[in-house]
């Protein structure tokens, strides 16, 4: 086993971040972050892309259905309307 040792002339230990040092940090972390979360939101759209047409001809046919039902509904109030009682 060898150990070898040696000095480092100059040598300053480092010290405990002031305010503005850890603000600089903490402001450079959040930019990171949203950089990231950009990037995230990019490509969960593009991961997205292939089925929304999927879902656009899936929301068309609810749509259709529920003003085909509207119509009914509203169609049948008139036909079936019953008048008020006379006094």
């Amino acid at each position: 086993m060898t150990l070898t040792a040696g000095e480092i002339k100059g040598y300053v230990p480092p010290r405990a971040p002031t305010l503005g040092m850890r603000i600089g940090r903490t402001f450079a972390g959040s930019v990171g972050s949203l950089g990231r979360f950009g990037e995230s939101s990019l490509l969960a759209c593009v991961a997205a892309a292939p089925w929304l047409p999927i879902f656009a001809l899936g929301a068309g046919a609810v749509a259709w259905l529920a003003r085909r039902a509207a119509k009914r509904y509203r169609a049948g109030a008139r036909i079936g309307a019953v008048p008020p009682p006379r006094t």
